[in-house]
C-alpha cells in the first residue's frame, strides 16, 4: 500500500493517509498534485510513492501560477483585440446550434463558464444573472472575466478542506454537472487554455496572428 511522503521545510517524513489527512489537511492551501488527482498544500510537496522509495520528491502545480497565466493570457487577448477591426469578431468559430458561431461567441464562451464556476464554487446565484452581460462588444464581453477571474481567485486562495472536498453542481441547458470544488476549478482552468489555443489558431488561420506565444514556458506567469 503506498503511502504519502510529505516534505516540509527541510524535515522529511513518511505518513500514512490518515495522520497527513488529521494533521494538514486543515491548512491546505490548493496546490494540485502532479497526476491532477488532488490537492496539497503549498509549502508541503506530496505525491504517491512506495515504502521502498522514498528518494524522488515528486513535484507539485500551484493553481495560484495557473490562475495568473489565464489572467495573462485574457489581459494579452483584450489589448489584441481592441487593436482589431470589427470584423474580427464575426469570423467563423465554430457550431452556431452549440451558440459557438463566431469568434465573439467563443470569446463570450470562455468567460461566462469561469463566470458560472466562479459563482458556483463562492455559492452565489448565477441562474438568472448572467444574462446581464452584454455579449456583442469587446467591453461587454471582456467585463465578463473582470468580474469572474478575481472570483475564482478568491475561491483558490481561501477555500477550506472542506470547500474543496465538496460536491458542487451545475444545471443548465446542455446538462447537468458535479464535481468537488478541486475538480471545478481544475476544470475551468484548463477549459479557457484549451480555447484560448482554438482562438489562436482560428486567428492564424484568418491571417491575424496575436504576436506573442502563449506556451505557458515562455510566460510570466511561474519561474
Amino acid at each position: 500500500m503506498d503511502e504519502l511522503l510529505v516534505v516540509e521545510a527541510a524535515q522529511t517524513t513518511v505518513r500514512s493517509l490518515p495522520e497527513w489527512h488529521s494533521k494538514y489537511l486543515h491548512r491546505c492551501k490548493l496546490v494540485l498534485t502532479p497526476d491532477f488527482s488532488g490537492y496539497d498544500c503549498k509549502w508541503v510537496f506530496m505525491g504517491h510513492m512506495s515504502h521502498n522509495d522514498t528518494s524522488r520528491i515528486p513535484s507539485s502545480v500551484s493553481f495560484d501560477a495557473l490562475l495568473r497565466y489565464n489572467e495573462l493570457e485574457t489581459q494579452r487577448w483584450r489589448d489584441w483585440f481592441l487593436k482589431q477591426p470589427d470584423a474580427v469578431l464575426d469570423l467563423a468559430a465554430g457550431d452556431p446550434k452549440m451558440e459557438m458561431a463566431t469568434t465573439r461567441d467563443l470569446l463570450f464562451h470562455i468567460f461566462i463558464v469561469e463566470w458560472v464556476y466562479a459563482k458556483v464554487l463562492n455559492g452565489e446565484a448565477w441562474e438568472n444573472e448572467w444574462q446581464k452581460f452584454d455579449r456583442k462588444t469587446r467591453a461587454g464581453i471582456f467585463a465578463v472575466a473582470e468580474e469572474a477571474q478575481p472570483e475564482l481567485r478568491a475561491f483558490a486562495e481561501s477555500a477550506s478542506a472542506a470547500q474543496l472536498a465538496q460536491h458542487y453542481t451545475i444545471t443548465s441547458r446542455g446538462g447537468t454537472v458535479r464535481g468537488t470544488g478541486v475538480k471545478f476549478l481544475t476544470h475551468v482552468v484548463f477549459h479557457s487554455t484549451r480555447h484560448w489555443a482554438q482562438m489562436a489558431m482560428l486567428m492564424r488561420q484568418q491571417g491575424y496572428p496575436t504576436g506573442w506565444h502563449h506556451d505557458l514556458v515562455l510566460s510570466d506567469a511561474m519561474e
